[in-house]
């Protein structure tokens, strides 16, 4: 693989709708040149990855991401995470299980 996660997929159980969550994802280059990350971006209005500037990973290089999520209905959520990257897209999976707020909160 020319990159490594970690962790490998984000899983989150049983999370109250409309409480936020941050979770950190950690990208590894392991090719034998540079990573330059464009960009991340979700396929789901319930996950956040943080702005990323253009960052370059050296081989064997590591970034943080930070990911919030917040859901917001009961259910499964399945997303994708992408990194633009010169290398093309990387995917990342995420799943979370979306239950109901204890004090009745939902989204506006």
């Amino acid at each position: 693989a020319s990159v490594a996660f970690d962790p490998p997929t984000l899983v989150l159980m049983e999370r109250p709708i409309c409480i936020p969550v941050w979770e950190t994802v950690r990208l590894t280059n392991r090719l034998e040149e540079d990573l330059h990350i464009f960009s991340v971006e979700a396929d789901d209005p319930a996950v956040h990855p943080s702005v990323m500037k253009l960052e370059v990973l050296g081989p064997g290089d590591s970034t943080t991401v930070q990911v919030l999520v917040v859901p917001l209905q009961v259910g499964r959520i399945d997303a994708t995470l992408t990194f633009r990257t010169n290398a093309g897209p990387l995917v990342y999976h995420l799943t979370a299980e979306a239950i109901e707020n204890a004090y009745w909160v939902e989204p506006i």
